[in-house]
């Protein structure tokens, strides 16, 4: 497995010290394309349309971590691959500088959708500018850069940095400032409140994760205020999703089985992989009724990628999104530097 090193504070965890927690997640790589592809980017709403463009944004998302990312070794043995972290790639570290801040942002945006998922339950969660248009006019303030809700349809937010060359403690405290104001959901207190910040370490290039979540105490009641219903948000979440398998181009989507479910999936031959979405969900969605949170929420897997390969090549998310990787993904290539994955 694939391991990430993080550092927690203001959890309030039994574990935790005054100056953090300190642990490491277990990931794949399907894992990685799954928050790639589900946590959105600002304007997307004018990205994917017309629907074939749907097809071409996920190309891009995956693309991104398979290009810049690289297991740091491979190393087999009689009880299976030794876990290992993940680093920049030749690629990455290519990058002119404005090149790699807006890989660095995008990467930090995927860690915070994986974070979000594997250890805080929130498998819900976009880019806010995603769906902007939604917001009640003369909305003053800045807005967080993810928002969403977890399975008991709590609201939450993110604050998101990126870095490709060291922690920057000064990044830290302005991103932890600006989840303090209480930003309220069409009436409700998003909990928690999270600033996450993903960077490479200066010497190795190693994959790290800080999350800072403020007390109780350091709420500023000052902040700011929008109306976002949970019916609104899960439209424009799965959007991109229903383009994709609805469009022509790419053939059409089929159905595989997987666990006890089932799954509407399209094959990208591009990427070598294929994304789909839980049957259920989809027929809910497409249905023409009024989304209903509760129902569609009961209609998804149980549980946080409750369905993995031992290989870590598919994985679902609790939003029901599927992934699956060809063997251009295999952990022997993928400790590769890109241009050596064709050889």
């Amino acid at each position: 497995m694939l391991i990430i090193d993080y550092t927690s504070v203001g959890f309030l965890e039994k574990s935790e010290s005054k100056k953090g927690r300190s642990d490491s997640l277990a990931c794949s790589w399907a894992d990685l394309v799954w928050a790639a592809s589900t946590v959105g980017r600002r304007q997307l709403q004018h990205v994917i349309r017309p629907a074939t463009y749907a097809y071409f944004e996920l190309i891009c998302r995956s693309t991104t971590v398979y290009t810049h990312l690289q297991a740091a070794d491979y190393r087999p043995g009689l009880w299976g691959l030794a876990d290992t972290h993940l680093r920049q790639s030749p690629a990455y570290q290519d990058l002119g500088p404005l090149e790699k801040s807006a890989v660095s942002y995008f990467l930090g945006l995927t860690t915070a959708k994986l974070f979000g998922e594997r250890l805080l339950q929130l498998p819900w969660l976009l880019h806010v500018d995603t769906y902007s248009q939604h917001l009640k006019p003369g909305f003053l303030g800045r807005l967080p850069d993810l928002a969403g809700f977890n399975q008991h349809l709590d609201w939450t937010i993110m604050e998101v940095r990126g870095r490709s060359n060291g922690l920057d403690w000064q990044v830290i405290k302005k991103a932890n400032k600006l989840v303090r104001p209480l930003t309220r959901i069409t009436g409700a207190e998003p909990v928690p409140r999270v600033a996450v910040y993903s960077y490479f370490t200066s010497v190795t290039k190693t994959l790290k994760v800080y999350l800072a979540a403020p007390s109780i105490e350091d709420k500023d009641e000052s902040g700011r205020k929008f109306n976002l219903t949970l019916e609104t948000y899960l439209a424009n979440y799965y959007r991109l999703f229903l383009d994709f398998l609805d469009s022509e181009y790419g053939g059409a989507s089929s159905w595989l089985t997987h666990g006890n479910r089932t799954y509407r999936v399209k094959r990208m031959a591009e990427t070598d992989m294929q994304l789909g979405l839980d049957e259920q969900i989809y027929t809910l969605l497409k249905s023409g009724e009024k989304i209903l949170p509760e129902k569609l929420v009961a209609a998804g897997p149980d549980g946080p990628f409750s369905a993995e390969t031992t290989d870590g090549r598919i994985t679902v998310g609790s939003d029901g999104i599927y992934v699956q990787l060809g063997d251009s993904w295999r952990d022997d290539k993928m400790s590769l530097s890109p241009a050596e994955r064709v050889q």
